[in-house]
């Protein structure tokens, strides 16, 4: 496992993982996100900005 839960025998199954363990990667992800909320505000613009410009970028693409 990664340390992050664990199961005993009886809700060991792949299904139970994978479902736990996509919640701990949101949990890691807004725990991030709300760290740059705060303390980070530049990089989080950044980021934003660039998925903007992959959206448009998407968008052109499609319409050639």
């Amino acid at each position: 496992m990664d340390d992050n839960f664990y199961f005993d025998y009886s809700e060991y199954s792949r299904k139970n993982w994978v479902i736990l363990h996509i919640c701990c990667e949101l949990e890691r992800v807004v725990k991030k996100m709300i760290n740059m909320l705060f303390l980070d505000r530049e990089k989080l613009e950044r980021i934003k900005n660039q998925g903007k410009n992959l959206k448009s970028d998407i968008v052109q693409t499609t319409h050639l």
